[in-house]
């Protein structure tokens, strides 16, 4: 499912401080593609071949429901990306001397 070099970076995160951010932003995003997958299968149950060919052929459902994984996965990032700067600023904001 994943590529050697994927997988490697995978690996690396264990034990890493990102560890946590990276497993939830993986989890998140397998699960909203399994949602996404879910919803496709649901709309298109009783269709015969030739209304799947012509849904297809007319809607490009395929690219929708992947812009809308994709605007969702950003979502999760920019989320992640919030949690961790709120995060170093916890952190830091310890060593900041007052005057």
């Amino acid at each position: 499912m994943f590529t050697e070099a994927a997988l490697a970076n995978i690996i690396r995160f264990y034990g890493h401080a990102m560890q946590g951010f990276m497993g939830n932003y993986l989890e998140k995003n397998v699960q909203a593609f399994t949602d996404l997958q879910s919803q496709m299968a649901e709309q298109t149950k009783n269709f015969t071949p030739e209304m799947l060919t012509q849904f297809m052929s007319v809607q490009n459902p395929v690219q929708g429901v992947l812009g809308s994984y994709a605007e969702q996965s950003k979502a999760m990032f920019e989320k992640m990306q919030e949690q961790m700067q709120k995060n170093t600023e916890q952190m830091f904001g310890a060593f900041v001397l007052k005057k």
